[in-house]
This record gives C-alpha cells, sequence and structure tokens, in this order.
C-alpha cells in the first residue's frame, strides 16, 4: 500500500511520466531514475513500469518526495532502559 501510495503522489505531484513530443505519436516516453531528481535526498529511487518510485531510506519518514527524520527516541525511549538516555 505505501509503495502504492508513494507512486501515486510521484504521479500526481512530480510528473514522472514524459508526455509524447508529437500529439501523432501515442507512445509515452518512461522517464527513468536516472533522468529523475524528484526524489528527496534521503530517498532512493527505483525505476518501475509506471516510472521512479521514490522511497525515504532507514531513519526517515515520508513519501519518498519529502522526508522527514525520525526521531527514534520519541517511542519507547529508543528501545533504550528506562534508566538510560536516549541519543
Amino acid at each position: 500500500m505505501y509503495r502504492l501510495l508513494t507512486l501515486l503522489t510521484c504521479l500526481l505531484v512530480a510528473g514522472c511520466l514524459n508526455t509524447p513530443a508529437d500529439d501523432d505519436d501515442s507512445t509515452e516516453s518512461l522517464v527513468l531514475c536516472a533522468d529523475f531528481d524528484g526524489c528527496d535526498a534521503n530517498a532512493t529511487c527505483t525505476d518501475s513500469d509506471a516510472g521512479p518510485v521514490c522511497a525515504c531510506g532507514d531513519g526517515w519518514d515520508g513519501d519518498g518526495v519529502t522526508c522527514t527524520d525520525v526521531d527514534e527516541c520519541a517511542v519507547d525511549n529508543g528501545g533504550c532502559d528506562l534508566n538510560a538516555t536516549c541519543t
């Protein structure tokens, strides 16, 4: 579901697919990650049949177009002992 949402966001927000240069040409030219700069700097781009799909890396949250740093310490003290300080 997350990948579908990311793909839809990419298609709607970033315009992943090129439109044909000539109105008589009914084929669409697919944009590849190598030519796509719509992913966040903290995301990876994966080529798919529908175009680039952006996904935030470990420690980051978002749709891949925008990624924000996850504060691991904010939940359950980051898995640290209750007497420890999570950083």
